[in-house]
């Protein structure tokens, strides 16, 4: 009996042992498997970080095809730009050089309202392109039945080029009283009303007196 005791006494011992050592390789292996799962959190972290990254360098990439476009698709790539895109100033004189139709949020009657970004209605470069779009420019501020005002910033009523540019589209601008007295006195000011392709009788005898004096003499 006693060696019976003995038997199940030491097989109980070794149970005890072996139940402790069991329960430190669980505790090892759940050690383990946080580990595991901090690192696995850390991955799958960094694949969505990756995979953003991703997708935005293909959205950057289609952004920038359709930039490279614009010069020769027009308002059909700029459909496509993203709103940011869009407003950038070199993108707009891209549309507004290329010789497609313009986009809808840029043509001539837009310019004077919140539409198009106050930065973009005043810059100099932009005017220039608008000037240059003869079809466009003249189809809004040209019509007989109901012309638009053209509205030539403050800051340009001085500017020789923008001026002559303006005077070639638009001669009527005169009657708005925006050219300063130097432009009225210049030569090459003058010549681009005289030979402007919208200058009609009327205009001509209407605005010839806002020229100076000395200009006018040369027509005698």
């Amino acid at each position: 009996m006693e060696n019976i005791t003995a038997i199940i006494g030491a097989e109980k011992t070794k149970a005890q042992r072996q139940s402790k050592r069991k329960a430190a390789e669980i505790s090892q292996c759940d050690t383990e498997l946080a580990a595991y799962q901090k690192e696995v959190e850390a991955l799958q972290e960094k694949m969505r970080t990756i995979k953003g990254k991703r997708q935005r360098l293909e959205s950057d990439k289609r952004q920038n095809t359709l930039v490279e476009s614009l010069e020769t698709k027009g308002a059909q790539a700029w459909r496509s730009l993203s709103k940011e895109r869009k407003w950038e100033k070199a993108n707009v004189l891209a549309v507004l050089c290329c010789d497609k139709k313009l986009p809808p949020e840029l043509h001539e009657q837009k310019w004077n309202t919140d539409t198009i970004p106050k930065v973009l209605r005043q810059d100099r470069d932009v005017l220039l392109a608008r000037l240059a779009r003869t079809k466009d420019f003249s189809a809004t501020y040209s019509s007989s039945w109901l012309p638009q005002l053209f509205s030539l910033p403050p800051q340009f009523h001085g500017d020789k080029t923008v001026v002559m540019a303006t005077l070639k589209q638009y001669p009527k601008v005169l009657e708005q009283d925006v050219l300063t007295e130097a432009l009225l006195d210049d030569r090459d000011v003058f010549l681009a009303f005289v030979h402007s392709e919208k200058l009609t009788a009327t205009y001509f005898r209407l605005f010839l007196s806002k020229f100076s004096d000395r200009i006018l003499a040369t027509l005698l």
